[in-house]
């Protein structure tokens, strides 16, 4: 993958005698996430940052 999502996967069986197996939808869903964790990290902690700030800033303009 080269994103980050869900990606669904099926099979379909065929044997010798030229059966196929008809299928109605997908077998498994998997989540991908191509994001480095520092990243991740790194953008939780500015936007906990962010929430302070607006906080912060929102309390002085009470006063």
């Amino acid at each position: 993958p080269n994103d980050n999502g869900y990606y669904k996967f099926y099979t379909i069986a065929n044997d010798e005698a030229g059966n196929v197996e008809h299928k109605e939808g997908y077998e498994i869903v998997t989540g991908v996430n191509v994001l480095p964790l520092t990243q991740i990290i790194i953008a939780i902690v500015l936007l906990i940052i962010a929430v302070i700030l607006g906080v912060y800033i929102r309390s002085i303009r009470r006063k």
